[in-house]
């Protein structure tokens, strides 16, 4: 798993999107709701806030695998094929 400062970074890119300003570990808070003094803590020990990063990317449609492994969809497109299957009662 990547680390905090990486995850973060991908964070940052996102909120940022097509603009070049410089966004704020005060607004990655922001957006993945906890408070920037709970964010705060959380970075000096290295503990990513994870169930908050992955509503954040559920809700901007972003892949978890990306964020946390740096895994791109398209490369488990294959290996997920393998898991489907039919529900019957």
């Amino acid at each position: 798993m990547e680390n905090f400062e990486k995850v973060i970074n991908k964070l940052k890119i996102v909120i940022r999107g097509a603009t070049n300003r410089r966004v704020t570990d005060k607004e990655v808070a922001e957006k993945i709701g906890i408070s920037s003094q709970n964010f705060s803590n959380l970075k000096k020990i290295g503990n990513l806030p994870i169930e908050y990063i992955m509503d954040f990317g559920a809700k901007r449609k972003i892949s978890i695998n990306w964020l946390f492994y740096s895994q791109v969809h398209s490369s488990l497109e294959n290996e997920i094929d393998k898991f489907i299957g039919i529900q019957y009662y």
